[in-house]
């Protein structure tokens, strides 16, 4: 009887709809991207939720919202352009910059050789308006005329009147992370031009000057004249060696140079023609604080040397060398230029560069 009744009672939950109970369960949409009442197609990689954050493939999310994606094999970097706006992408550091800002974490990664990019980041960056359809599981994007001009009169209106960088030669060194920190206190970034050797022996502070926002240029092997220009080959080879090394450090590469001792006078147009050809952007400087002369110049003659020059000059590029007498003036000087109303600003790695050459190759 018992067997029977068992019977009966599987012979009845075989009677019930499993397969409707399961396609109501699985009824979920993928989420879909419309933009501009389009949508968006993405071809071998999709979007991705992590998290709570929803990434999608950075290319073609770029071109479908009508901006330009190109890769600089320099640097190694994905460069996004899109009207006045620019994002640097760094996927081996997974470091995004934005003018002097940096982003490293939650906002991207790799998937199948793609680039993964936070949807609300690159979205909002760019100016864009978003909504969430769940009904339709839809995200619908959007950017009205009237918004971007807004955001055009905005940018113009809140540009720095005094832009000015701050540089520093011949590190990475013991003196890299204090640097950084003071750059940190007085929220500046500068630009930090290094050698091959240093960055091998100081490679975490590499990583930390790149992840405060700063940029980073190089200044070749030797540092000897003799050697370093003994012909355009062998500047430029030191320059490439010194780029693996910094690829080495931080998976990343530079295409922002500056030679020994400045482009001139021991450059010659050859010279420049070679670095030129190579990719890479020539720095020099127009404001020298004469840190170097001498084993330990006084913080106050830095300081006074600074103070003499910056105002003769537009837009000032200003010298210093990662030594014990410029860490103990760095804070005055960055007071000082704050109070002159300066925008301390790391160099743009697409930027024309100001050379001793005054011209913009």
């Amino acid at each position: 009887m018992k067997k029977i009744i068992l019977w009966m009672m599987m012979a009845l939950l075989a009677c019930i709809p499993f397969n409707d109970m399961a396609l109501e369960k699985n009824t979920y949409k993928p989420i879909r991207i419309m933009i501009n009442d389009d949508f968006v197609s993405f071809k071998d990689v999709q979007l991705e939720k992590k998290e709570e954050i929803i990434f999608v493939p950075i290319r073609f999310f770029v071109q479908a919202l009508g901006g330009k994606i190109e890769w600089n094999e320099i640097n190694k970097n994905a460069v996004i352009k899109k009207g006045d706006k620019k994002i640097i992408v760094n996927p081996f550091s997974q470091t995004i910059f934005l003018g002097k800002d940096t982003y490293r974490y939650k906002a991207m990664f790799l998937k199948e050789n793609r680039i993964m990019i936070s949807l609300n980041f690159i979205v909002d960056y760019l100016g864009y308006e978003m909504e969430y359809s769940k009904k339709e599981n839809i995200i619908k994007i959007k950017n009205t005329m009237q918004k971007r001009q807004l955001e055009k009169n905005n940018k113009k209106e809140n540009l720095p009147s005094k832009i000015g960088y701050i540089t520093f030669d011949d590190g990475p060194s013991k003196y890299t992370k204090e640097i950084v920190e003071i750059l940190e206190k007085y929220e500046v970034q500068g630009t930090f031009f290094m050698l091959s050797n240093n960055i091998n022996k100081y490679s975490e502070d590499v990583k930390l000057i790149i992840q405060k926002g700063n940029a980073v240029g190089l200044h070749g092997v030797t540092h000897r004249v003799k050697k370093a220009y003994e012909s355009p080959n062998a500047l430029v080879s030191e320059m490439k060696q010194d780029n693996d090394a910094l690829l080495d450090a931080t998976g990343m590469k530079t295409n922002l140079i500056r030679t020994p001792y400045g482009s001139k006078p021991y450059m010659t147009k050859d010279f420049r023609d070679a670095c030129v050809k190579e990719g890479f952007k020539m720095w020099d400087w127009n404001v020298d604080s004469k840190d170097s002369l001498e084993r330990y110049v006084l913080p106050e003659k830095i300081i006074s040397n600074i103070k003499e020059q910056v105002s003769n000059q537009k837009i000032p590029v200003i010298l210093l060398h990662e030594k014990k007498s410029t860490v103990e003036a760095l804070e005055e000087i960055l007071y000082y230029l704050k109070q002159e109303g300066y925008t301390l600003m790391p160099i743009d790695y697409d930027q024309e560069p100001m050379n001793f050459w005054n011209d913009t190759r």
